[in-house]
């Protein structure tokens, strides 16, 4: 019983986060704008999302337990993708994008 309450607790994580940064992309949608938001902490936080991924695919560990991090990394692409079609983008921020593809 107790597991299978920690499985479904880790399946309604999954949910949840799915909606985590809809308010961010319905922002960016409805202003045409990015402004006031760190572009770089969101490409740190979609590598970091893409390590822990990485990590927990190659332990084998069940997807209940790191399953939110696919959704918040597609909604980091998302955003990112929005910030770059609205021009948003520096040499900095370029240069951290490299980096990333590379890895």
């Amino acid at each position: 019983v107790v597991q299978a309450a920690s499985k479904a607790a880790g399946y309604g994580i999954v949910v949840a986060a799915s909606a985590l940064k809809l308010p961010v992309i319905y922002n960016i949608v409805h202003t045409n704008s990015v402004d006031g938001l760190s572009l770089s902490s969101v490409y740190l936080e979609a590598l970091m999302y893409l390590a822990s991924l990485v990590f927990h695919v190659r332990n084998g560990s069940p997807v209940s337990t790191y399953g939110e991090k696919y959704t918040l990394l597609a909604q980091n692409l998302v955003i990112t993708a929005l910030a770059w079609r609205l021009g948003q983008r520096s040499a900095q921020h370029r240069l951290l994008a490299s980096a990333a593809a590379a890895l």
